[in-house]
């Protein structure tokens, strides 16, 4: 049997136990949709490989001589992680939603390691598919150049679909119910609309009903577990959510996500859109003495408007 059709049957076994609605069934279905995607991953990797042992699927690549060529062969019998399909994904330029499919990748890891049943109750696993879906779909057309209604049994097919429309049916609610709230920055907004429940996993967040407009006076609630939060408790949570691969980010040289903002002193400036979603001051900033943007670490109320350079200097006799 073929990865692409391992790929195929893992999917609609991963259908079929979620229409079960059985807990121990909705388990499997997340396991079967995540296994699902990374054959599909596998099947790209082997339709690349330049000879029959499908060097690219193999953890390990070594050199061999052909013929008096240097030629790359697989060793060994262990097929590349999923850390090992992004390196080589990204060497290839195969592009994939690296981001939703973390989404989806940490959510099975959760339920696979702590089983919890907030986290697998139908609606929320109904979230989990729509998502791998939408992955399964773009990768099908874009890279493997299939019509992946073609590729699964029609009724299987009719199933995603309708799972698709029902989770997208309640997440544009949700985005339409924050949308008219008056919010500090579209930042904000954003962040709210993509914060995940740590209680279920939902991303069905949504601001109770009242009379105010202003989101900074709102209570937001999960539309699943019903967990509550204010602006002030929900605010820290989403910067978390939105900077939780500083770490990769950082160690590749790039900036953290947040900063400390020289206007309120909390760590909330946002350095990649240069606006604190505390208070809502705007940058990016410039040294009032030489003109250069100040780097994001050297921001401080204390700084007198200037980099870390310009104040040391003017300061140095002091």
């Amino acid at each position: 049997m073929s990865i692409l059709q391992n790929a195929i049957d893992s999917i609609e076994l991963g259908v079929e136990d979620h229409k079960s609605n059985d807990p121990k069934r909705l388990l499997s279905a997340v396991r079967n949709f995540y296994a699902g995607i990374l054959l599909l991953f596998k099947h790209k990797l082997a339709l690349l490989s330049q000879d029959d042992d499908e060097a690219l699927l193999k953890q390990r690549i070594l050199p061999a001589e052909e013929d008096g060529k240097i030629v790359w062969k697989g060793n060994g019998n262990k097929t590349v992680d999923f850390q090992q399909i992004q390196e080589r994904f990204k060497s290839l330029k195969i592009k994939v939603n690296w981001k939703r499919l973390k989404k989806a990748q940490d959510y099975r890891n959760n339920i696979e390691h702590y089983y919890d049943k907030e986290k697998t109750k139908p609606e929320v696993v109904q979230q989990y598919i729509s998502g791998c879906f939408i992955i399964i779909c773009d990768f099908i057309r874009t890279q493997l150049n299939e019509d992946p209604k073609g590729l699964f049994e029609s009724e299987i097919w009719d199933s995603l679909i309708q799972e698709n429309e029902v989770h997208l049916a309640d997440k544009r609610a949700c985005c339409g119910a924050m949308e008219k709230l008056e919010w500090i920055s579209d930042v904000n907004l954003r962040m709210f609309d993509e914060f995940i429940c740590p209680e279920c996993g939902s991303d069905l967040i949504e601001p109770i009903e009242d009379d105010s407009t202003e989101a900074a006076e709102k209570s937001f609630q999960c539309r699943i577990c019903d967990e509550e939060w204010s602006y002030e408790e929900l605010l820290p949570l989403a910067c978390e959510k939105e900077s939780e691969g500083d770490h990769s980010i950082i160690m590749d040289g790039g900036n953290a996500t947040f900063a400390y903002c020289p206007e309120c002193s909390e760590e909330y400036y946002h350095t990649i859109d240069y606006i604190c979603v505390n208070c809502g001051a705007e940058g990016p900033y410039h040294c009032l003495r030489c003109g250069t943007q100040i780097p994001y670490e050297e921001l401080s109320v204390d700084d007198g408007g200037m980099c870390g350079y310009c104040y040391h200097i003017t300061n140095k006799d002091d």
